[in-house]
């Protein structure tokens, strides 16, 4: 499965997300044009909600925050999101867990 959302580079990862905000609940849901869709419970405008995001990422794929940096699409539902793992050869677990996180929402 191409992951068309995800650009792979030698010390990081970059995520290309479209967030739809007000859910009930936090989900990767599968995709939505060439982005990862993710719900989130916060409300638009807030940078809680973009905290959120990045919290709940790095819990779903088994990171730690402080790997996460949001780079692009602060106020926008298409967000860019920057993952830098201590070690580079972390990358492909979680490009892995990434498939599998899809795989699951199918």
């Amino acid at each position: 499965m191409p992951l068309n959302f995800l650009s792979q580079h030698k010390d990081h990862l970059l995520l290309h997300l479209y967030v739809q905000p007000r859910a009930s609940r936090n989900k990767i849901c599968g995709l939505h044009q060439s982005a990862l869709k993710v719900r989130l419970k916060a409300p638009p405008g807030d940078r809680a909600a973009n905290k959120m995001c990045l919290i709940f990422l790095a819990k779903s794929l088994n990171v730690s925050p402080n790997t996460m940096e949001m780079v692009s699409g602060q106020s926008s539902r298409a967000k860019t999101v920057k993952i830098t793992p201590a070690r580079a050869q972390d990358l492909a677990t979680i490009v892995q867990k990434i498939r599998t996180l899809i795989l699951e929402t199918s």
